[in-house]
């Protein structure tokens, strides 16, 4: 192989690999609690709850979790478990029964929800969504 051709396959090589190796990037995962009267939020009987992080740059993208209903915790991992990428969040919260209705009639939906989070890149974030303040701030 000639030198320039070799120096031209190195170069191209390297170039690939550092493309690679961005795909594998992890990002912050957020933590947090949702509050329903300045108490954890709790699912009743049957009752499951829900918190989405739907972005509302470019990328449409959605990242939810369960939330625990005995504690209100919640651990968005993001997709694939690497974390949610930096940027501003629309928060949605559902408490769904067993027939699929939403306990607050979809007024923290995802078209809806008067909440937002900014995300950061920050190794850890965590966060309290209070439902009554209608407020996500950081911990």
């Amino acid at each position: 192989m000639r030198p320039t051709v070799r120096a031209c396959v190195v170069a191209l090589l390297a170039a690939v690999a550092l493309a690679a190796g961005g795909c594998g990037r992890r990002y912050p995962k957020v933590q947090g609690r949702v509050l329903l009267g300045g108490r954890p939020l709790r699912a009743g009987p049957g009752e499951s709850a829900q918190v989405i992080f739907l972005s509302t740059g470019t990328e449409h993208r959605s990242t939810p979790a369960n939330c625990n209903g005995e504690d209100g915790t919640f651990t968005v991992a993001g997709v694939d478990g690497r974390g949610v990428p930096p940027g501003k969040y629309r928060v949605a919260v559902a408490c769904y029964d067993a027939d699929e209705r939403d306990r607050f009639n979809g007024a923290f939906g995802p078209n809806k929800s008067p909440l937002y989070c900014e995300v950061t890149d920050a190794k850890e974030q965590h966060v309290v969504i209070d439902l009554d303040k209608k407020t996500v701030t950081a911990e």
